[in-house]
């Protein structure tokens, strides 16, 4: 009985997705343009960076927070002195 159920639960999900499954992958675009799909490295991007500033079109409080952000990650922290739980080890 339970090999029957299975078999019979096996010939329906074939005849649902057999034709599905007879069609020959496509290759996307690109892996058409290269041999056998490989990943290819495009190397260093020419031009100047294109990172470090806010988006485009970002609202005055948007604007505002970034500023924010930026001056906090360009602040520079430094710590000194000792730890009051471990005496002798240094920070």
């Amino acid at each position: 009985m339970r090999v029957t159920t299975l078999s019979l639960a096996l010939v329906s999900l074939l005849l649902v997705m057999g034709p599905s499954l007879a069609q020959p992958v496509q290759p996307t675009p690109i892996q058409a343009g290269r041999a056998g799909g490989a990943v290819v490295d495009p190397g260093v991007r020419g031009g100047a960076p294109g990172a470090g500033g806010p988006l485009n079109g970002l609202t005055q409080d948007e604007q505002q927070f970034f500023n924010d952000g930026l001056r906090r990650f360009a602040t520079i922290e430094v710590v000194t002195g000792r730890s009051q739980q471990r005496a002798r080890s240094s920070l």
